[in-house]
């Protein structure tokens, strides 16, 4: 199965608040909570989609120098094998306006679980574990 390579941005407020949006495609994911993001193109590097898909998705415009490197992890799904690279976004967050913000703790798989992408369980466990120890 060919491994499909994507670059997501997770906007972070306030160290606890992280920002998605609803899926509008019509695939399997539609209409589950997601992280502005998409595939790399063959021509870029993954900050550089990362950049492209965030400013296409939301209107907000960043340079690669803004955004960290999370993390990089592989999602096996029925349908395709995806490659995230995971990217944090912690400056201009306050023009980020269509979805919403959403609370990072330690409830956050009984409010939002059901309402976002399998792949991204595993990132925000690991997410809530560096904001919780500073």
């Amino acid at each position: 199965m060919k491994i499909v390579p994507i670059s997501i941005v997770i906007p972070i407020r306030n160290s606890n608040e992280i920002w998605m949006q609803k899926r509008q495609t019509e695939d399997f994911l539609e209409g589950k909570l997601e992280f502005p993001g998409g595939k790399i193109e063959p021509y870029e590097k993954p900050a550089e989609a990362a950049v492209r898909e965030l400013r296409e998705e939301t209107n907000v415009s960043v340079s690669p120098s803004e955004i960290d490197l999370f993390d990089v992890v592989t999602h096996h799904y029925e349908e395709k094998t995806v490659k995230l690279y995971v990217f944090l976004l912690t400056s201009k967050v306050e023009l980020f306006q269509k979805g919403g913000w959403y609370g990072l703790n330690g409830n956050w798989q009984d409010e939002l679980g059901q309402h976002i992408p399998p792949a991204n369980y595993g990132i925000l466990n690991k997410l809530l574990a560096e904001v919780a120890s500073g």
